[in-house]
């Protein structure tokens, strides 16, 4: 068992909303993944997107921005659902999803948003 990682798009929204953690792998504009240190010497002048944990990005949310996402599983459809609390702010989502990360990902692309 393991984390599992932000995908491209998420890295390049999370990282325009003010997100860094440089101890992952990262893409390049082009969305290929590359270590940071290959990355760095063969393309010096182009930008990088961190490759991020789904939990720390979750965590980043919640500890720098007060907002926070929830899962929780529905037993009638045996699907999940993301919920987002941002102080008096609360809105689930309306979409199921067949897999815990995948709703994650939603959960915390739509959080992504709020942020200026």
């Amino acid at each position: 068992m393991k984390d599992e990682l932000i995908t491209f798009e998420l890295a390049v929204l999370a990282k325009n909303k003010g997100f860094t953690q440089q101890s992952y792998p990262c893409f390049a504009d082009d969305g290929k993944l590359h270590t940071v240190s290959y990355f760095r010497i063969t393309y010096p002048d182009k930008k990088s997107y961190f490759q991020s944990t789904q939990s720390l990005l979750q965590r980043w949310l919640r500890e720098v921005h007060h907002i926070h996402i929830g899962i929780w599983y529905n037993t009638l459809t045996s699907k999940y659902r993301w919920e987002r609390q941002l102080s008096e702010d609360y809105i689930d989502s309306n979409e199921e999803f067949d897999i815990y990360e995948l709703a994650l990902s939603e959960g915390l692309t739509e959080a992504l948003k709020l942020l200026l």
